[in-house]
């Protein structure tokens, strides 16, 4: 008798279990297997997530990014008269932190350089990157500065708009960026955020008083 022949007749003479009671018996397998030891599978399980946890802190390295800095405010005043402010070497004009802002000499006449110099001592020079009348927005970053900077770069942007409608129609609103390099840590970062915020109330104050000088 064939293989084939034999498979037949065992088929067609032994009943099989139907598909839902071969699963109802595997189950019940499973189920007395699982009590007997309970806790076997789960210890397993913490052992090999705590040996992944320690590899991977072991094999970890210090991360790096890029610290933004992001500063905004309204000005009560059109933005012609906050814009008349926004040049690097008038910063002296409305920021009470720089005691001189003025360009410095013997540099590419293509190249727009300016040191400022701080009430503090530190000295700075900043190079213009771009310089939009149209947009109302300036972007520039730190070349030189003593005492030496501790990270290797930061680009700035002040972008103006003008407020059109609503309650604060009339008004200027103005954004003030600065990205960092990877090398600067969080106290720099945070130093930055309230150096920004101190640098946008004294413009908020020269504009408004020019304003209001205006009015009179």
């Amino acid at each position: 008798m064939s293989v084939f022949s034999s498979f037949q007749q065992t088929t067609n003479t032994t009943p099989l279990l139907s598909f839902k009671a071969c699963r109802l018996q595997h189950f019940k397998v499973c189920f007395k297997s699982s009590r007997k030891n309970p806790t076997h599978h789960t210890n397993r399980t913490k052992t090999v997530n705590k040996n992944t946890a320690s590899s991977n802190m072991s094999e970890s390295k210090p991360f790096s990014f890029i610290g933004e800095v992001v500063e905004s405010a309204v000005i009560k005043a059109p933005l012609s008269f906050v814009w008349h402010f926004i040049k690097l070497h008038e910063f002296d004009k409305f920021w009470s932190a720089i005691s001189k802002a003025e360009h410095v000499k013997g540099t590419s006449d293509e190249t727009d350089i300016v040191r400022w110099t701080y009430k503090d001592g530190d000295v700075i020079e900043l190079k213009q990157d771009e310089h939009s009348t149209l947009e109302h927005f300036i972007t520039f970053s730190v070349i030189n500065a003593e005492p030496k900077l501790p990270y290797s770069s930061v680009v700035n942007t002040i972008r103006l708009w003008a407020v059109t409608s609503g309650e604060f129609a009339g008004t200027t609103f103005v954004r003030w960026s600065a990205k960092f390099s990877n090398d600067a840590d969080l106290g720099v970062i945070e130093d930055a955020k309230y150096k920004r915020q101190d640098a946008l109330k004294d413009l908020s104050k020269a504009a408004e008083k020019m304003l209001a000088e205006e009015r009179k």
